[in-house]
């Protein structure tokens, strides 16, 4: 199996991103929290169509200090709401098999049974 480099996630995702999605994020909130953050920007992955779907995202903490620089200059600050003061290195990230991050699929499923619940 071919090694990523270091700035690249590889990413098993119940739904997978298509040629139209490349750039978008891959945001994640710690577990038990409504605190998101953005931790790839989606690259490429397999075909589509075919399960399971290997997505593979630049890695954002490769480039914080280029993107912290960058915002700055734009009048925007880079702001890691919701984060240690310190940003973590990509091995303090949770790998797929320990992952203690929840995707936004679940956060939302989560949110829309409240709804239901408080509705009913």
């Amino acid at each position: 199996m071919p090694q990523l480099p270091k700035d690249m996630l590889c990413v098993v995702l119940e739904s997978g991103a298509c040629q139209v999605d490349s750039g978008g994020p891959l945001i994640c909130s710690y577990s038990h929290t409504m605190k998101w953050f953005q931790v790839g920007i989606i690259s490429w992955g397999d075909d589509c169509s075919v399960r399971p779907y290997h997505q593979f995202y630049t890695s954002v903490y490769n480039y914080y200090e280029w993107i912290k620089t960058e915002t700055a200059m734009m009048g925007k600050p880079f702001l890691i709401e919701g984060m240690a003061k310190r940003v973590p290195s990509p091995m303090e990230v949770p790998s797929g098999a320990k992952a203690q991050l929840v995707f936004l699929e679940s956060v939302f499923f989560l949110f829309a049974s409240l709804v239901a619940i408080v509705l009913f």
